[in-house]
């Protein structure tokens, strides 16, 4: 599982390239706004991604300082390790997909969306790795990971701009799907190492 887990860094990268390479052409040209437009967007996006992450790391501190015999909520069930991952790689693919759809104010929101989870996708990631192996192996998990997420940008970067040339909304709805998909596959894997990890836990006790 810790391989897919790795691999995900670059299958998250292709939603984010595909917003570096396509979102400005999306804007200017299906929705006819100005590019000033949509770099205010853009930026609005990264701002409420940096909001997002300050807020999930002080509820993270919260969590961390309430009894473990409370439940503490729906926002902790999904929040809690590795259950927050394939989550956040879900929002993110279909907040991608949403903003192929012809719709302004549909677009404006996936943007939003999609900006706002990214980044804290990416951190969550980076976590999960880091709580699943040891310091040695974390370097060289996370050396290949950040690299395989470099090549999936490159990927898109190369290819959005080709596929919006076919149909504007192909590449996110293309990429988008891919990471939805695989959002799917990483917590079936994810699950299928918590049935094997709880037993042995439960033998050794």
């Amino acid at each position: 599982y810790l391989k897919m887990v790795v691999v995900t860094q670059a299958v998250l990268a292709l939603c984010v390239g595909s917003f570096l390479s396509t979102a400005l052409l999306m804007y200017t040209q299906e929705f006819n706004v100005s590019a000033t437009t949509a770099g205010l967007l853009l930026g609005v996006g990264e701002g409420l991604s940096a909001l997002t992450i300050s807020l999930t790391a002080a509820a993270a501190a919260k969590m961390g300082q309430e009894p473990t015999g409370e439940t503490g909520g729906l926002f902790q069930a999904l929040y809690s390790r590795p259950l927050h991952v394939p989550l956040a790689l879900l929002a993110v693919g279909t907040a991608t997909m949403g903003f192929a759809v012809p719709q302004f104010a549909v677009a404006i929101v996936c943007q939003m969306v999609f900006s706002s989870v990214n980044d804290l996708s990416i951190t969550l990631l980076n976590e999960l790795i880091s709580t699943s192996v040891s310091p040695a192996q974390f370097k060289a998990a996370n050396a290949l990971g950040q690299w395989l997420r470099r090549l999936g940008n490159v990927l898109t970067g190369v290819t959005g701009p080709i596929l919006f040339g076919v149909f504007p909304w192909l590449p996110f709805l293309l990429y988008g799907g891919v990471v939805a998909l695989w959002a799917c596959f990483l917590w079936r894997a994810l699950y299928l190492q918590a049935k094997a990890v709880v037993p042995a836990k439960q033998r050794s006790q």
